[in-house]
């Protein structure tokens, strides 16, 4: 039952990334600024695929750990967006 619901999640999870970036992309055209949505899409799918897997629980949180310092690094490199009046 765990693996259907976890095949459903990441699949959902990937189709509504994939519509992001793919916004993102066409106003950003640089694909720095999408590394931290995608350090977050793996840290979800990690985090989904644990269990089922056995990966060890220090493993998964260094992982965890890794994925979101380089998705807070990352952050620089987004477009800074003005407010038009």
């Amino acid at each position: 039952m765990y693996l259907y619901i976890a095949i459903l999640l990441i699949i959902g999870v990937l189709i509504y990334t994939a519509i992001i970036l793919k916004k993102r992309y066409r106003k950003t055209n640089s694909f720095k600024s999408l590394l931290t949505h995608i350090c977050f899409l793996l840290i979800v799918i990690l985090n989904i695929l644990a269990p089922l897997t056995n990966i060890p629980g220090l493993l998964r949180w260094s992982l965890t750990f890794i994925l979101l310092i380089l998705g807070a690094y990352f952050t620089k490199y987004f477009p800074e967006f003005k407010k038009e009046k």
